[in-house]
């Protein structure tokens, strides 16, 4: 729906070509991206010339919503809980060989919430809310499916790759939790009723618990730098890829545009409209896609992130990490990914050099590129409330203003006004 989805915005705005657009009233965001999309690919087809796609879904952010039919498929599937799922999840990488064959699953976040511990009712919500999540993404998958035939169809299948990857890991958030969200939905006309959840106008979500049982065998979720926030699938089809291949080689967001040009046959520009560009800091995957090499970083490339205080550093088969609070402790450890990929042996002890190096490499990322260390204490859900109370403050300060100033006069006027009844009472 075009309304807002979290109280840190006023709405949900759509654009078309730099234009606010308007949504059609059976819209559903999954199944409208691919209308758009096949309409576009439609109106210039007979133009003959290569296409760019970039589709991207709104699934499963949250309001998690899918229709109806798919969400019967999976009630029932999430009634035994998070900590099952963790460990089905877990036997499943490792039975189809995707990682490790002795690797350990390490333990939920600190301070997550007991399954056993939790009412009927709420397992059933929780459930529920999970099954939704499901169904969200297979509704996206369905679409997806819909854009293939459209392709197939036109003749142009067969010479299109296609690369599917996703920005983040499950989000954890739990808006609840949040004073005053409740009243929040009520105002906005949301629901959260066993029922109709997941469904129009219904608020879903899943939770850190079921987050990080479907990041499973990862550690931590969304917003944070354990491999269950920053590993994602990174899935490559068509011409000059190798098929039915899987490879554990580290690759990047950044590798994704260098990739697509040299697929293309283009060189990246160093111009544009008179402005130098900055040029690209990733490689192109093509050697590792083709079959022609294992990797395309050697032990010795770094690669550093940071957002909100969580940050890793990544070198060869190693990874230097540190995780925020409220899940984690702002510590920096050391795994090898290769063996442990669920970051539950800590070697920065065992290897102090290497530790060393990595720390004064990722020191020198931040320097480069300018990280701000949070303060002590930094809270990123309370600082995004205050940015959003001072945005609002600031949106709206002469009616606030006014308010205040007919407020502070409606109290001096009472103030004035009982004054002689308040003596009388005082003095007799």
């Amino acid at each position: 729906e075009k309304k807002s989805y979290l109280p840190i915005y006023d709405d949900a705005p759509w654009y078309e070509d730099g234009k606010p657009a308007d949504l059609p009233e059976d819209f559903y965001s999954s199944e409208f991206i691919v209308d758009k999309t096949i309409e576009y690919l439609e109106e210039s087809r007979d133009e003959g010339r290569p296409f760019f796609s970039y589709v991207a879904f709104m699934a499963v952010h949250i309001p998690v919503q899918a229709p109806r039919e798919f969400i019967e498929k999976y009630e029932g599937v999430y009634d035994e809980g998070w900590d099952a799922l963790r460990d089905a999840r877990f036997r499943a990488v490792i039975e189809r060989g995707l990682l490790p064959a002795d690797m350990e699953l390490g333990p939920m976040p600190a301070g997550l919430r007991d399954w056993a511990a939790r009412s009927e009712d709420e397992k059933r919500m929780l459930a529920k809310s999970m099954a939704v999540n499901a169904a969200m993404l297979e509704a996206m998958d369905f679409h997806v499916g819909r854009l293939i035939d459209y392709l197939k169809e036109t003749g142009q299948y067969d010479n299109t790759v296609f690369i599917v990857l996703s920005d983040n890991g499950p989000e954890a958030g739990d808006p609840l939790a949040t004073p005053g969200f409740r009243q929040w939905l009520w105002w906005n006309n949301y629901r959260r009723d066993l029922e109709t959840l997941g469904e129009k106008g219904s608020y879903a979500f899943i939770g850190p618990e079921f987050a990080s049982a479907a990041a499973s065998p990862g550690a931590f979720f969304k917003m944070q730098a354990g491999e269950g926030g920053l590993r994602v699938p990174l899935i490559f089809a068509g011409r000059g890829v190798a098929r039915a291949r899987t490879t554990d080689a580290f690759s990047y967001i950044t590798d994704i545009a260098p990739t697509i040009l040299d697929m293309a046959g283009v060189a990246a520009t160093e111009e544009f409209a008179g402005v130098t560009v900055q040029p690209m800091t990733g490689r192109s995957l093509m050697p590792l896609l083709s079959g022609a090499a294992t990797r395309v970083r050697d032990e010795m490339d770094a690669v550093g992130i940071e957002a909100a205080g969580n940050a890793a550093l990544f070198r060869g088969d190693y990874k230097l990490t540190r995780n925020a609070p409220p899940y984690g402790d702002m510590q920096w450890y050391l795994y090898n990914l290769a063996r442990d990929p669920g970051e539950t042996t800590d070697l920065a002890a065992a290897e102090p050099e290497r530790f060393a190096e990595m720390m004064a490499e990722y020191e020198a990322y931040a320097a480069r590129v300018g990280v701000l260390e949070v303060p002590a204490g930094y809270d990123q859900t309370a600082q995004l409330t205050i940015n959003r109370v001072h945005d609002q403050v600031r949106a709206n300060w002469p009616g606030l203003t006014i308010l205040a100033l007919l407020l502070l006069g409606g109290a001096f006027w009472a103030c004035v006004r009982l004054s002689p009844r308040a003596w009388r009472a005082l003095h007799g």
